[in-house]
């Protein structure tokens, strides 16, 4: 599972699968950090 997001707050969550397809699987705005999470 992959999270991608960009400096405007803008993400997207894809997985990919043993075969190696990806999916995207949710996107959305205004992501912000949760406290004691890694980030990065």
């Amino acid at each position: 599972m992959e999270l991608w997001e960009n400096a405007e707050g803008e993400w997207t969550l894809i997985i990919t699968y043993a075969d190696g397809k990806r999916c995207i699987v949710a996107m959305g705005e205004a992501l912000s950090p949760i406290a004691g999470m890694p980030h990065g």
